[in-house]
């Protein structure tokens, strides 16, 4: 099971739009698990504790939400939605940003220390790898310098995310 990680930046006057355009785009494939559109909660009555994870936009005039939905794979999304670093400008500030969790363990259940770690290891390093190359072809064109500077983060991370794997190995 991996849970894909997608990030939007919504304009806030285009809230109702996107809403509606999420909930047009329901999921029918049969890798679909589920998913869930969350909203971030920047409040300041929150406790320092509760905000310190560095996720939302750059833009004050933008709302972020963050869709956490679960497939079989991560192959499986890709294949269904054919993702792409892109935005709609007439409704988000930014492009949309991605990221992949490996499923290890749901509530408190042991991960499978054989075949699974080894399954789950060789599917990150192929998301991995696809993400880098990705970016790396992203950055041989003439990108805005925000959009350069999220491209080379994903560029690096999924260089991490690799070395990380082959050093397991």
């Amino acid at each position: 099971m991996d849970v894909i990680l997608i990030l939007r930046c919504v304009k806030r006057d285009k809230i109702t739009e996107f809403l509606a355009s999420y909930n047009a785009q329901q999921p029918n494939h049969p890798d679909f698990v589920r998913e869930t559109l969350t909203q971030l909660n920047s409040s300041l009555v929150l406790p320092p504790a509760l905000r310190s994870l560095p996720l939302g936009c750059n833009c004050e005039d933008c709302v972020t939400f963050l869709n956490i939905a679960e497939w079989r794979s991560a192959a499986a999304f890709a294949a269904a939605f054919n993702p792409q670093t892109t935005h709609d400008p007439t409704i988000e500030c930014c492009d949309r940003l991605r990221l992949v969790l490996a499923s290890r363990a749901t509530h408190g259940e042991a991960f499978n220390t054989g075949e699974g770690i080894a399954a789950g290891r060789k599917n990150a390093a192929e998301v991995a790898e696809v993400e880098l190359e990705a970016a790396e072809k992203e950055l041989t064109y003439d990108l805005s310098s925000s959009v350069r500077e999220r491209t080379e983060v994903r560029r690096n991370t999924a260089k991490t995310i690799l070395d990380g794997i082959r050093a397991l190995k």
